[in-house]
């Protein structure tokens, strides 16, 4: 060790341990050494220090533990919590995965090792699962009369779908759209409606947690989540249980 090329001895090259052990009959290496790494001269290390420290190769703070865990195949947010448990500090990580909702015990896993490169001594690393909280919305639109009612309730729905559209833009439920803890406010989403050709105005009529009366959010205009709750809307008429968008719509024809 610390030889760098030079200790890349060839095969057959070894024959004595340097601690006599009786149970040893033989010694021999069958390969050759490879893979050794000399050490960098003084002109390599002037070249390379000035780039390298740019590179976050460490976590300390929570916003390190986020910029890593981004980098994460897979991973399009993390929001992270200290918490003492104990005798030690623990670092709570909460993934937010791309393009779809749930988080498995393998990403978990392969989440938490690649913390484990990263993290202070007597700093442990704990990836948990977000709790997703469906949402029931109703908007109310009122349509222009010579406008058809069908065409606006298309490009409404599109507009307000789950999914990415045609042109590579997300619908404005689609779950990337949505992060851990964040307050979802109304006025972004009525100026989104009363942009669509053939509306004329447009407000919420029902905005709240799926099925819960008491969290309505139309009074001030804004949802409120914890640090581990994530919105959801799928609109998926065969699990409502999943979030549900409805339109209501007067006039046109």
């Amino acid at each position: 060790m610390g030889l760098g090329s030079e200790g890349q001895i060839g095969a057959d090259k070894l024959h004595h341990l340097a601690m006599v052990m009786p149970s040893v009959t033989e010694v021999r290496n069958v390969t050759p050494g490879e893979g050794a790494r000399n050490r960098e001269s003084n002109a390599q290390i002037r070249k390379r220090a000035p780039f390298l420290f740019k590179t976050q190769e460490r976590a300390v703070t929570r916003e390190d533990y986020q910029t890593l865990g981004r980098r994460f195949s897979g991973i399009q947010d993390v929001s992270c919590a200290y918490i003492h448990t104990g005798s030690w500090i623990t670092t709570f990580a909460l993934p937010d995965p791309e393009g779809r909702v749930e988080v498995s015990q393998t990403l978990r896993t392969q989440l938490r090792d690649h913390y484990e490169k990263f993290r202070l001594a007597a700093h442990d690393v704990a990836v948990s699962s977000p709790v997703y909280v469906p949402l029931e919305i109703t908007l109310h639109v009122c349509v222009a009369p010579n406008a058809s009612k069908s065409h606006v309730r298309q490009r409404l729905s599109k507009l307000f779908s789950a999914r990415q559209l045609p042109d590579g833009s997300l619908g404005l439920l689609h779950p990337d759209r949505f992060r851990a803890g964040e307050t979802l406010h109304l006025s972004p989403w009525i100026a989104a409606a009363q942009n669509v050709e053939g509306v004329i105005a447009a407000k919420m009529t029902r905005f709240r947690r799926f099925g819960d009366a008491r969290t309505s959010g139309l009074a001030e205009r804004k949802l409120t989540f914890a640090r581990t709750e994530i919105a959801r809307v799928d609109n998926d008429a065969s699990h409502p249980g999943n979030g549900v968008f409805a339109l209501d719509m007067d006039g046109g024809h």
